[in-house]
């Protein structure tokens, strides 16, 4: 993404965040009683049962990645070794299909590199998104209670400052863990 594009993306926020924090400054006795407050998606996200559950499936994958790609560069450097040992005894031919053996083993360790990291993107992306959709769910219905005007994202890319008075990190984590 260009440096454009990402200034565009956090100028719409920033705006998106005024604009919602200007309709609840401005509308005065309707909510009187309500706040802003903000969320700590990430922190909720560390904090939380179900995301350290999520942080657990992800290593499970590392873990089950690491060991098929330990297999493959097991086989490869001792190829490697035995080709170098040999190269001398090895005639040009013998030495050729060694070396295009060599390389064949080289690019399946760059594909199961390539896509051991793909699985633990996917992974991550998975589990981190049904937790994400559980604090969404939870945010709408601390917003639905009526007690919360505004419920911002604590990402510093929105919001600029805040008092951590309105920070409710904690009651979100709680609530996620009661549900978990």
């Amino acid at each position: 993404m260009s440096k454009q594009a990402r200034y565009g993306r956090v100028a719409s926020r920033r705006l998106a965040a005024v604009i919602a924090m200007s309709v609840v400054l401005f509308s005065g006795a309707a909510f009187a009683d309500q706040q802003i407050s903000v969320v700590d998606v990430q922190k909720v996200i560390t904090a939380s049962k179900a995301g350290q559950r999520a942080r657990q499936e992800v290593e499970a994958e590392v873990k089950r990645g690491e060991s098929r790609v330990s297999a493959l560069k097991g086989e490869f450097e001792s190829l490697e070794k035995s080709m170098q040992k040999q190269a001398e005894l090895l005639s040009g031919v013998a030495l050729e299909e060694k070396q295009g053996e060599l390389r064949k083993k080289e690019r399946a360790l760059r594909v199961a590199l390539e896509d051991q990291r793909d699985a633990i993107a996917r992974k991550n992306r998975s589990e981190v998104g049904k937790v994400v959709g559980k604090i969404d769910g939870i945010i709408k219905e601390l917003g639905a209670s009526g007690k919360y005007g505004v419920i911002l994202d604590a990402n510093p890319q929105l919001v600029l400052y805040y008092d951590k008075a309105i920070d409710i990190s904690d009651v979100v984590v709680a609530k996620l863990d009661e549900r978990s």
